[in-house]
């Protein structure tokens, strides 16, 4: 795909409806929308470039020269990651929010993420590049959130799908962007990271997609800076998002 300066076909983006207008106001809305339609998204694109029904039961966005993949999910609501799937399709196609003007340059892509898992919660961490040295204080430093399960399922039983609350909450942490290593520990219905995955298979197919293979270590025994070296092994043999 060619990386040179979008173009987009200006009489057509100052002569959109302001209807179609007002799903790429809810594209850029900040915070999130959480209603706009896969209706809505299907007439704009109809009209701006096209979306093609894929035999899969993807849909194939096209502006341009651009193209995005996604497969809607079974209600009629775009989740928050498919929102900033379009919101940087539309980016990299040269729109913006005012639907009229060549969008500035997208920002920065989010951090890749780890995220150790098990049976007592979550804890979120941003991964830097190859060269950074990691230091405990440093990791400390980022820790980016801590997900405490039982606020989020006080009932939970042993097996998935009782953790759909706390799962949820872990997924909401993650950024809409980067790569995401899982690190628990057990095997089968006892490694924590395999229900997650699951759940993000069901639930938010695209964050699963972006999930390196699940890595298991003793985490009683283990310091955070050399898991942190596990996920960097890890994703040395992932694409980059």
């Amino acid at each position: 795909m060619s990386h040179d300066a979008p173009t987009i076909d200006r009489a057509l983006a100052k002569g959109i409806s302001g209807t179609h207008q007002a799903v790429v106001d809810k594209v850029f809305q900040h915070p999130l929308s959480h209603n706009l339609t896969w209706r809505e998204l299907t007439n704009l694109l109809e009209t701006i470039g096209s979306a093609e029904p894929r035999p899969n039961g993807n849909l194939m966005l096209r502006i341009g020269g651009e193209q995005l993949s996604l497969k809607p999910g079974r209600g009629k609501d775009l989740d928050a990651t498919e929102i900033m799937d379009v919101r940087h399709l539309l980016v990299r196609a040269g729109w913006s929010d005012k639907g009229t003007e060549p969008a500035a340059p997208a920002p920065a892509a989010a951090p890749d993420m780890l995220v150790v898992i098990d049976h007592a919660g979550a804890r979120l961490y941003p991964i830097h590049g190859e060269s950074h040295t990691m230091a405990v204080e440093e990791t400390r430093h980022l820790l980016h959130e801590h997900i405490d399960r039982k606020r989020h399922d006080a009932d939970r039983d042993e097996e998935y799908p009782a953790d759909t609350r706390f799962f949820e909450a872990v997924a909401e942490a993650l950024p809409a962007t980067g790569r995401i290593v899982l690190v628990s520990e057990g095997k089968g219905q006892s490694n924590e990271a395999g229900h997650f995955i699951a759940y993000l298979t069901q639930h938010h197919h695209l964050l699963g997609r972006r999930v390196a293979v699940p890595l298991v270590a003793d985490l009683s025994h283990t310091t955070v800076p050399q898991i942190v070296t596990m996920a960097r092994t890890a994703l040395g043999t992932m694409p980059s998002t």
